[in-house]
């Protein structure tokens, strides 16, 4: 087993497994690793993840499964002693932030939202192929309000992970919609969120410059998870609008952790 894993391990880039040990770990946790024509899928601890060979994918694995990135706002959520947290992920990305968060809290219900299609299509498919039940896709950005924006192509290295939005010019066509967190709850009928994660490329700066817009379903959220892109911004004005709004602060790695619990 280990030779053929092996095997698997040799054909796919070594660009890929951005930590050195990333293989190590996968196979002393126990991980199954198989290929699929042009994916890998890992079964680690009941869960299947299915990650594109090209791409950014095993990136956000390392960071988002083997790094535990979300370990602190899981840890925040399990005291809110709620069973069914009503949570959005926004830029949900291929679903592994969803995965691990339904990890922890099995009846959670959550709307994962991502605009990038082929994204998308992989977050359909962990979601689907682990059996989740109370989490709804939607194919989508988060902005302040309903309208269409089109892809920012000189935000960051371009890959799937750094897909950011911008409003159009007059000469741009071909819009992806958007919408904002007080209609993307109530497609589900929500009138409150417990966890809101951001992970939006630079669109948070918008959306926090425009929090009034929203402010129905910000006003229930109890902790939020932000990754601030400062090319976009400075974080400084995010943390002030959380203070303003009775968040207490934290950050852990690249996040920006706001509790109000």
């Amino acid at each position: 087993m280990a030779l053929f894993i092996d095997s698997i391990h040799r054909r796919i880039p070594r660009r890929l497994f951005i930590v050195k040990n990333t293989y190590q770990t996968l196979l002393l946790r126990g991980a199954k690793i198989s290929r699929k024509n042009k994916e890998v899928i890992i079964d680690l601890h009941d869960f299947k993840y299915n990650l594109r060979l090209a791409g950014s994918d095993f990136e956000v694995f390392n960071h988002i499964i083997l790094q535990d990135e979300l370990k602190f706002v899981i840890k925040y959520a399990s005291q809110l002693k709620k069973s069914a947290l009503q949570i959005i992920d926004c830029g949900a990305n291929i679903g592994l932030a969803t995965l691990a968060i339904k990890k922890s809290f099995p009846k959670a219900k959550i709307i994962s939202v991502e605009p990038e299609s082929s994204n998308y299509i992989q977050l359909c498919k962990n979601i689907s192929d682990n059996n989740l039940s109370d989490v709804v896709a939607i194919e989508a950005g988060v902005w302040y309000k309903k309208t269409t924006l089109v892809p920012d192509l000189e935000f960051r290295d371009k890959s799937n992970w750094a897909f950011a939005l911008k409003e159009a010019g007059d000469r741009e066509a071909n819009g992806i919609p958007v919408d904002s967190l007080s209609n993307i709850a109530a497609t589900v009928g929500w009138s409150n969120v417990d966890l809101l994660k951001i992970d939006i490329e630079g669109s948070e700066f918008e959306i926090f410059r425009n929090v009034d817009k929203w402010q129905a379903i910000f006003d229930t959220v109890k902790i939020i998870s932000v990754e601030v892109h400062e090319e976009k911004g400075s974080a400084s004005e995010i943390e002030e609008i959380l203070i303003q709004n009775g968040f207490q602060l934290m950050h852990s790695g690249e996040l920006l952790i706001g509790l109000r619990i």
